[in-house]
């Protein structure tokens, strides 16, 4: 270790500096996706926009997702997504036997993410308060198809197994060659009754979604029949179905963590839950008003709560490798030979002191100031 930078490995590099984050993910830089990302492919079910490693094609990827995430489809799907949270919201202030005086009973949030005994499987704990809504949301945008993990216990066991290959795909990109030896096989994350019904799942749901309109397919599958800019021809069910489960398992365990670490620092920083709720009661006058508009935009508290919260607990805190490509690049006035794997962990660098004062302290005001606003934006 020498400064801001750590050996992490015989040919892997990790330096802690805004400078080598910009030069390492800018797109234009002589840096690539490194090999480890491959491992991560056979999890997903092909390649996805996560793994490719061609600039090129993962350029040419990215226009599938551009009507998908368009400002009207977005719109179009928002009451979906309100459906989801007030159902959400109705299991956190439900009414039980044991309320008195207007309260309702204390409860632990984490209990609505408590997977039970499946099968064959111990219970798990996901410490995630919106592993369900999460999941429940992000297949109803992906597919537009009802899991309700919320209110039922039938398909919770795919989060289960979410969970457990998450873990196994993140060790072998930390450590790819761990992949050859398929350990897992020994130490299987999920049981192998559970993993077989999973790949059922994905089977005959793959087969139910070939079979409906297009209407009812869910936002990412209307772009079926469109023309793939890769090939030129009309986009494979396969190449959608791998870049749908990707969203899938990206989407609801980075908005679960989110919602769970922003819960916990609301609850442990009393001066900032009060400074949101003043905000949010003062600015809509009913529930129903809560929805994207100009309302909820100038709501800067809550958008600097939101930033807050990912900075202190990002949903991806370690590090993305990149390959320096032929040539070499320089990070942060550091050479990096070819070949060899270069990262910032960005949980390293929101805790680093020469950016952010305090850096372990909740303080979404850092946000809303003057000052140290333009370091922030220079970060």
């Amino acid at each position: 270790m020498v400064g801001s930078i750590v050996r992490y490995g015989p040919d892997r590099i990790l330096m802690n500096s805004s400078t080598a984050f910009h030069d390492i993910y800018d797109h234009s830089k002589p840096v690539k996706k490194s090999k480890a990302f491959a491992t991560v492919s056979r999890f997903i079910g092909g390649q996805s926009l996560l793994t490719i490693i061609d600039k090129s094609l993962h350029h040419s990827r990215r226009r599938l997702y551009n009507s998908e995430f368009s400002p009207a489809a977005l719109t179009s799907f928002e009451p979906i997504m309100i459906d989801h949270i007030r159902l959400f919201c109705d299991q956190l202030v439900r009414k039980t036997p044991n309320d008195h005086d207007g309260w309702t009973q204390a409860r632990n949030v984490k209990d609505l993410c408590r997977l039970p005994r499946g099968i064959g499987s111990a219970p798990t704990n996901c410490n995630l308060a919106g592993n369900w809504v999460a999941f429940d949301i992000g297949g109803d945008f992906v597919y537009r198809q009802k899991f309700r993990t919320l209110v039922t216990e039938e398909n919770r066991y795919l989060i289960n197994a979410i969970l457990a290959l998450n873990i196994r795909g993140g060790m072998h990109a930390q450590c790819p060659k761990l992949a050859r030896f398929y350990l897992e096989l020994l130490w299987p994350p999920i049981d192998l009754r559970t993993f077989r019904k999973c790949v059922e799942w994905r089977r005959s749901f793959g087969e139910k979604l070939k079979g409906q309109g297009k209407a009812t397919r869910g936002l990412f599958f209307k772009t079926l029949g469109v023309e793939d800019p890769e090939t030129g021809k009309d986009v494979s069910f396969n190449k959608l179905l791998a870049e749908a489960q990707f969203l899938q398992v990206a989407a609801f365990e980075t908005t679960a963590t989110t919602l769970a670490a922003a819960l916990f620092y609301l609850a442990h920083y009393s001066d900032a839950y009060s400074h949101l709720a003043r905000e949010i009661r003062t600015t809509f006058a009913a529930v129903e008003e809560i929805r994207s508009g100009p309302k909820l935009n100038s709501c800067k508290y809550l958008s600097a709560c939101i930033q807050e919260t990912l900075r202190m607990s990002p949903t991806v805190p370690g590090a993305m490798w990149r390959e320096a490509e032929p040539g070499g690049a320089y990070v942060d006035q550091e050479f990096i030979p070819a070949g060899y794997d270069i990262a910032t962990s960005i949980y390293a660098l929101h805790h680093n002191e020469s950016y952010f004062e305090d850096s372990f302290n909740f303080s979404p005001n850092r946000w809303l100031s003057a000052g140290p606003g333009a370091r922030l934006k220079a970060v």
